[in-house]
Order: structure tokens, then sequence, then C-alpha cells
């Protein structure tokens, strides 16, 4: 959970334990209900992984948050902390099959895709280096292009408050207040208002509904018999 001017935000992710090798091997399990995984961000995800450029990561983005909020999936990545340990220590050889291993969890992670192309290119692979760069850059494309952030029902489509952020300075506005708008229509909403360099004044609408604190978007797993 994270708050900030007691806003508070979740990413409803549901945790659950199958085994790591799958995620290391390539191999995805099947659901928590004993059916397998054909959702739609998984399907998607491997495209991108084929190198498909045709992806459209706006779809792509929603299609993961979607599938975070499906209580089947597991979409906590275990032995993350090894990743981030190794990438602490900037032993990048060792972070590397750590960060693929979490990306089967997180291929929606643009700063996970951003940690790994500068891995790769500390450990000299040009070629993998330009791939993550630019599925990082595709993702936050995404995100800019999931809204305009004027209306409740144009806003900006996020999976934090650190997006939030990052999109007000990819706009070019220093943030200098935030709150919280329920609107009955569309959802729940934050409100980021600031100034850019012009002095013109901004306000900018982030659709928060999915990982609002009070959301009910999370659905039950039905677990098979």
């Amino acid at each position: 959970m994270i708050c900030k001017k007691n806003v508070c935000l979740v990413v409803c992710l549901v945790f659950a334990g199958f085994l790591a090798a799958s995620a290391q091997s390539g191999i995805i399990p099947a659901r928590k209900d004993g059916k397998p995984d054909n959702s739609p961000y998984r399907q998607m995800m491997a495209k991108i992984k084929a190198g498909d450029t045709t992806v459209d990561f706006v779809k792509f983005r929603a299609a993961y948050l979607d599938w975070t909020l499906d209580e089947c999936n597991v979409s906590d990545a275990p032995n993350r902390d090894k990743m981030v340990e190794a990438f602490e220590a900037k032993d990048y050889k060792a972070a590397i099959p750590k960060a693929l291993a979490v990306l089967e969890y997180e291929y929606a992670n643009r700063g996970l895709h951003a940690a790994l192309a500068i891995a790769y290119k500390e450990t000299g692979d040009a070629e993998k280096e330009k791939f993550h760069s630019e599925i990082a850059k595709k993702l936050f494309d995404g995100l800019l292009k999931s809204g305009d952030g004027l209306t409740p029902k144009t806003a900006y489509r996020v999976h934090s408050i650190r997006e939030e952020y990052q999109v007000m300075s990819a706009l070019g506005y220093k943030v200098a207040s935030q709150s919280l708008v329920f609107d009955k229509e569309y959802g729940v909403f934050d409100v980021l208002a600031g100034k850019n360099e012009a002095g013109k004044d901004g306000s900018f609408y982030f659709n928060i509904t999915d990982v609002w604190v009070g959301s009910t978007s999370s659905r039950p797993c039905k677990q098979a018999k």
C-alpha cells in the first residue's frame, strides 16, 4: 500500500505460491482454479517476447491490470528480494536471470525492463539491451496514450502513484497538490495539479478505480474441485 496526503493506493494483487522453477523455465503454470492461463495479458506478453511490434501497449497495460485483479492468478513473483539485492550490488550477471523470472509475473513493469536494459548493457549484450529499452519506452507510451487526463472519462489509467508523477513530469508540470475524487459514473480518481515552466496551471485526472484501497474490482477465485 502506498499512502500520500491521506490518499492510499494499492495494486490489488493476490498472493499465492507456485513453483518459481516454472517462471525460470518459461513455463506458465496453471491458475489456482486448475485452468490454463489463456488471458489476453499472457497472449499479448507472448507476442511481445517474440518481438511483435504491433501489440497495442495501451491494451497490454489494461490487460495486465485486469489480470492482477483475477484472484486465480498469482502476481507476486517469488524471490523478488533476491533480484533487488543483485541489482543493488550491481551484480548484473546474477541479476539478469532473477529479473527474467520476475518478468513472468510483471511484464508490464516498465522499471524492470529499464533495469534489465542496464544489466544487459553492463554485460555487453547490446541486442537485449535494445529490446528491453524499447519495451520500457512502449510501456510508457502506452501510459501516456491511455487518456489525456482532462476529464474523469479521459483520465490516465495508472497502476501506481509513481506513474502519476511520471506523467506529470512528462507533461512538464511540477506537482503542487493532490486530491481524491469520487465520480458516480466513472469511478475513483487522483487529481494532481501543478504549474509548468511557462507558469501555466494544470490539473489532471488519474483513474485509480481498480487499484484504490477501497476497490471492489478484485474477482474472487473459485477453486476447482
